[in-house]
């Protein structure tokens, strides 16, 4: 009885070793997967003795080893993805718009148009000497508007005309004596944010004279008595209006001297001129005898004194608040001085 048990165990062991590696196979093909190597049918070597036999008796059949490949009846959790800003979900039909957020606009600071003459103009043009003129400007975007008279010798601001103008409008101007050829008017538009627009006009001064001898339209001219001597380095000339005597020297330097002689009065001179020279008399010889340095720089007389008649103008010189007067005169023979007083000097003109 005992080795019909062991015959049948023998027996049993390979068929159910057979039929565990045909169920792995079978489940393999059934899935569409290669069986795993952990699966593979190994050799099992039939026991020679009873001490074999009872050991394969004593352990268990293995149990397959699940493969990582097969499914499992435990569902495992899947990680949805999760959505991102923007995405929209495929239902299958067209998506919703979704509704953005537009910033509002930022208002910009409105900037006023830049302050700017417009026109500016000046009516009559050119005026009579000592005449009005009327100013016309506009100045959109101005404040307020001033006017201000410029220098007659140059572009020096003398004197304010009007201030607290309106930007549009009209004014009547007198313009003074002193302007003889033209007269410069400065006008300044100041804008509510402090910026100033500037203009210029000039408007013509007709002038007074049909001829004159100065350069250019003299700002008084007259034609006083006068009389003239030569002497050997210079002049000496006297006028009968101021009652002045011009010693001119050669070296370029003048000198003005008050007349004091009155008719009657003696003239002593020390000294006795060279033939063909003389000592001056009346007024010219009281001044020379009464002077050293100018009996020095001037010399004995070339001439006696005679009369004629004078052409003298002045016109505006210097500069700014400090103006000049540069005057002019003919000598006999109807050439030109120019007498300049800030230097005191004088010269021939051409």
């Amino acid at each position: 009885m005992k080795y019909r048990t062991i015959t049948f165990l023998v027996i049993l062991v390979p068929i159910l070793v057979l039929v565990a590696i045909g169920a792995s196979l079978l489940v393999g093909l059934l899935l569409g997967r290669t069986p795993d190597s952990s699966l593979e049918a190994t050799h099992t070597p039939w026991p020679t003795s009873n001490a074999d036999l009872a050991a394969s008796t004593a352990t268990s059949l293995p149990e397959p080893t699940p493969s990582a490949t097969e499914p499992t009846n435990t569902p495992h959790p899947t990680t949805e993805p999760q959505p991102t800003v923007g995405d929209v979900p495929d239902t299958g039909s067209t998506p919703t718009p979704q509704p953005t957020h537009t910033p509002s606009p930022v208002p910009m600071p409105t900037r006023k148009p830049p302050v700017r003459f417009r026109s500016l103009a000046a009516n009559p043009d050119p005026i009579e000497r000592g005449g009005t003129v009327t100013l016309t400007w506009d100045a959109p975007g101005a404040k307020t508007v001033g006017i201000t008279r410029l220098s007659p010798t140059g572009d020096i601001f003398l004197e304010s005309e009007a201030l607290g103008l309106p930007a549009r409008g009209s004014i009547e101007l007198q313009v003074p004596n002193s302007y003889v050829e033209s007269v410069k008017y400065y006008l300044g538009a100041l804008g509510a944010d402090g910026e100033l627009a500037k203009a210029y006009v000039t408007v013509g001064v007709i002038c007074s004279y049909d001829e004159y001898i100065a350069p250019r339209c003299p700002l008084t001219q007259d034609h006083p008595w006068a009389a003239h001597e030569p002497f050997e380095r210079g002049h000496m000339i006297w006028r009968e209006d101021t009652r002045e005597i011009y010693a001119l020297y050669d070296d370029g330097g003048y000198e003005t001297y008050p007349d004091t002689w009155q008719e009657g009065d003696p003239v002593v001179i020390e000294g006795t001129p060279p033939p063909d020279l003389y000592a001056p008399v009346r007024g010219f010889g009281n001044l020379y005898a009464s002077r050293p340095q100018v009996r020095e720089r001037l010399g004995w007389a070339t001439a006696p004194e005679g009369g004629y008649t004078m052409w003298v103008e002045t016109i505006p010189g210097g500069s700014g608040r400090y103006p000049g007067i540069s005057t002019y005169f003919s000598l006999p023979d109807s050439s030109v001085v120019n007498l300049y007083p800030f230097t005191s000097t004088w010269q021939r003109l051409p």
